[in-house]
């Protein structure tokens, strides 16, 4: 674990694809809706960690910035990634598995993505996530 006791990842993806879904699952406190209202630039969500060894653990929070996956917000998009590029250290990119489109529209994405963050450097974390596996989102 870096020496950090905050972490943050921006969240992209078309939307649709289940994004806050899956982070509102990992987070354990809000319950998944398939009727979510779809994220209008920019939902945060916090999660808290502990790191380190069992009687020295610290608190660790995790921040994922959840962008809406609309092109009409890219504005509002690059604004939230120039105000916390220094947080976060990571992306995940979400596509659903049933629609290509999704899948293909990642790598427009990552070029977004590439203007404010360094995709090229191995200590920038990125994470493919395949949601929406059976019907049901994670």
């Amino acid at each position: 674990m870096i020496a950090s006791d905050s972490i943050g990842f921006v969240v992209g993806g078309m939307t649709g694809v289940g994004k806050t879904t899956l982070l509102r699952e990992m987070q354990k406190k809000l319950s998944s809706s398939p009727d979510s209202e779809p994220t209008c630039v920019c939902d945060v969500l916090i999660i808290k960690s502990q790191h380190g060894k069992v009687n020295q653990q610290r608190d660790c929070f995790v921040t994922f910035y959840d962008m809406a996956g609309l092109g009409r917000h890219l504005t509002g998009r690059t604004a939230v990634y120039c105000h916390a590029a220094k947080a976060i250290l990571g992306a995940v990119l979400v596509f659903d598995i049933t629609d290509r489109k999704s899948f293909d529209a990642l790598d427009q994405w990552y070029k977004e993505l590439n203007v404010t963050f360094p995709l090229s450097d191995p200590d920038f974390v990125k994470i493919l996530v395949g949601n929406k596996v059976g019907g049901w989102r994670c």
